[in-house]
């Protein structure tokens, strides 16, 4: 799990990535957001096939792909996250877990969590 908040860089990312993680779940702000750096971090993890969930840190409320730009949620969404809905960091990790026994294919671990499709484009 890797938490979002002003200043978090790509680090923690890219140190999940190259110590060969399954999956990672992003606890972003809001509707699902993240810096910049992490949401650059998420489009090379999803391109090197690491599945990337995307959750909010908020109490309450699910998460939406509606801000564009560097970290915005559409922007993670384009670049292939999967959004857990209204689940909480550690019951997606849960859920990611669990699915990650049955695929490792990004687009057939997105029905487990009813999130966006990706952008056609």
């Amino acid at each position: 799990m890797v938490k979002s908040g002003t200043g978090v860089s790509e680090a923690p990312i890219r140190e999940a990535i190259e110590s060969g993680t399954d999956g990672i779940v992003l606890e972003g702000t809001g509707l699902g957001n993240a810096t910049a750096s992490l949401g650059d971090a998420v489009a090379t993890a999803v391109s090197d096939g690491v599945p990337v969930v995307v959750t909010s840190r908020c109490h309450a409320g699910s998460t939406t792909a509606v801000y564009g730009g560097a970290g915005g949620g559409e922007t993670l969404r384009h670049d292939g996250a999967i959004f857990a809905d209204d689940l909480p960091a550690h019951k997606a990790r849960l859920k990611l877990t669990l699915a990650l026994e049955t695929t490792t294919d990004i687009e057939k671990l997105r029905p487990y969590f009813g999130s966006y499709p990706p952008d056609p484009t």
